[in-house]
């Protein structure tokens, strides 16, 4: 199935687990609740997809376009898997994959005697 167009595909909870989707286009995709586990995705064209609860454990998103995506719900995605994918500023990742902004020192030595 690789560089498939499937923009636009009805794939609610499609067991796809180690499917080669590699370059394929997968753009306003439903793919809420579908298993990628050990899919291939690499290049894969993921824009404004709905990837609620979708499984991604181990999944290969190498240069993955995922910008914009929420993945909020994503299960099975790690810090390894994104600093390979592709995403921007509107894509919103799970809590515990959120980069934090260093602590920024408050005013020191301000208070009033």
């Amino acid at each position: 199935m690789r560089r498939t167009d499937l923009r636009g595909a009805e794939l609610r909870e499609a067991h796809l687990e180690g499917a080669i989707l590699n370059g394929a286009h997968l753009e306003k995709a439903d793919l809420l609740l579908t298993n990628f586990e050990e899919a291939f995705l690499i290049k894969a064209y993921l824009q404004e997809a709905d990837l609620f609860f979708t499984n991604l454990n181990r999944a290969i998103i190498d240069k993955a376009h995922l910008e914009g995506v929420d993945l909020s719900t994503a299960i099975g995605l790690t810090k390894e898997q994104l600093a390979h994918a592709i995403v921007d500023e509107n894509t919103i990742l799970p809590i515990d994959l959120q980069v934090q902004p260093p602590d920024v020192p408050g005013p020191e030595g301000n208070s009033e005697e």
